[in-house]
């Protein structure tokens, strides 16, 4: 009885943004870019946990994106390209009614 209790003890509940951000850290990366409007509030969750560890990124234009240090033009051209995609899924959503 006395192991299933120190068991159950040390199980630590977290969710999945938080394994998400812990998983970052134990990769070593100091540095998180996200895109402004997209749904992960969860792994938006996980990483303000870890804030001390992680720096949050959210440049509103692809101009701020620009200018963070270590963005190539390849991951700008990735991002333009993720936007007009998500974009364009919203817009037809929208015009379609669906909510």
């Amino acid at each position: 009885m006395e192991l299933a209790q120190a068991r159950k003890a040390r199980i630590v509940r977290r969710t999945g943004g938080r394994a998400v951000a812990d998983a970052l850290v134990a990769q070593g990366i100091d540095h998180v870019f996200a895109v402004p409007g997209e749904s992960y509030l969860d792994v938006l969750d996980g990483l303000y946990e870890v804030r001390q560890k992680l720096q949050l990124h959210r440049p509103r234009t692809i101009g701020q994106a620009s200018r963070i240090e270590g963005v190539t033009p390849a991951a700008l051209t990735l991002l333009a390209a993720h936007l007009r995609r998500a974009r364009g899924t919203a817009a037809r959503t929208s015009a379609s009614g669906a909510a």
